[in-house]
């Protein structure tokens, strides 16, 4: 836990600096302070036990073996891929047996494009939001996550890169990133309705009735699907099988709502302090509808929603540190705030990622044998 607590106010300060630098137009030593900080991170979590995270027995550890049998003929490798991964990770896994001959490279290089992807997309909002604040926020709350699901991890990422563009977001980038997301995790896909869901509700040339009345619509979405999938299954066009996806798989923990809610409650209240003034409008509308479906996939548990909220869970690294901006201007109190703030990430971090594990292997176990064959 102590490696891991350093490691993340470590690469914070690194951030800062690199904020500060970028600030004072000196872009050179901004980038070389944020891969230095990304690198660090990405560095815990490759050495890290093979004990951390479901995904490594589940896929990676076997994938390697799979792709260490193979070795000398990788078309025959991917062809008889019993996994059926997607094709980039099958690549990662043969050049790890081939080359560095250990998982920890897989390991290592999903994490390292996931924070690369991250932090790009806090670099296209640094003159809107602070970068340490946002950074803190994803270490404490998503890093933990991108330990367990890391092909989906490397696919968020890229979407929540995506969006980060803001004004500057245009077809060619979506279609681009978009397959890149999805040669990672088919669930990058979900980018392409996200900029449907953008364009409709985001686009500046669009009736505000109209606007409003999409956003609407589009909110009712996480019922409309599982209703969807019932029937479909009831007609046969989908196997019963999948009704496990879709069916409550326990209580969400009260900490996970009570996080949720208020980072949208602090993004909105920034959303309303900028209405009147129709600064960035387009981008925080629809920010503030994926804000109400990060709160709505919880009421269904199911593993389907699990998976889907990732995308939208991610947009918390920005809702907090965008909220404090709402209170720049009133002395003392962003001050105040961005305090109280950080003592709920590290509370938040403390109940959902040690707490409600306690009793669980212990998460926090560094692998010396970095990059050495198994």
């Amino acid at each position: 836990m102590t490696a891991y607590i350093g490691c993340f106010l470590v690469t914070c300060l690194l951030i800062a600096s690199s904020e500060k630098s970028r600030k004072q137009n000196h872009k050179r030593a901004a980038f070389c302070l944020g891969l230095f900080a990304v690198v660090i991170l990405s560095t815990m979590a490759g050495i890290r036990s093979y004990q951390v995270g479901t995904d490594i027995r589940f896929y990676i550890l076997p994938g390697y073996y799979q792709a260490k049998s193979y070795l000398g003929n990788f078309f025959t490798y991917l062809k008889n891929d019993k996994y059926q991964l997607e094709l980039m990770y099958l690549i990662l896994e043969y050049i790890s047996a081939s080359i560095f001959q250990s998982p920890h490279f897989v390991m290592f290089i999903l994490s390292l494009i996931t924070n690369l992807f991250v932090y790009a997309g806090i670099v296209n909002m640094y003159q809107k939001i602070s970068m340490p604040l946002a950074w803190a926020v994803f270490c404490f709350v998503y890093f933990n996550v991108s330990l367990n699901l890391m092909r989906q991890s490397v696919s968020v990422a890229i979407i929540f890169y995506l969006f980060s563009y803001g004004e500057r977001l245009n077809l060619k980038k979506v279609i681009t990133l978009v397959l890149l997301a999805t040669i990672f995790h088919i669930s990058g896909l979900i980018g392409f309705f996200l900029y449907v869901v953008y364009s409709l509700i985001g686009q500046r040339n669009r009736l505000s009735g109209t606007k409003w009345v999409m956003f609407i619509i589009c909110l009712s979405l996480p019922v409309v699907i599982l209703y969807m999938i019932q029937i479909l299954c009831m007609f046969g066009f989908f196997s019963g099988k999948y009704l496990i996806y879709i069916g409550n798989q326990g209580e969400i923990a009260l900490g996970n709502i009570i996080f949720r809610f208020m980072g949208f409650l602090s993004f909105f209240i920034y959303y309303l302090s900028c209405r009147k003034y129709k600064h960035n409008i387009d981008q925080l509308t629809f920010l503030m509808y994926v804000g109400i479906i990060n709160i709505l996939l919880l009421y269904n548990n199911s593993l389907v929603f699990t998976r889907i909220g990732k995308f939208f869970e991610i947009f918390q690294v920005i809702y907090f540190p965008w909220g404090m901006s709402a209170y720049s201007k009133i002395k003392g109190l962003k001050t105040i705030f961005s305090i109280l703030l950080i003592l709920l990430i590290l509370f938040y971090w403390y109940y959902q990622f040690i707490f409600l594990n306690i009793g669980a292997t212990y998460p926090y176990k560094i692998d010396s044998n970095l990059f050495k064959a198994v």
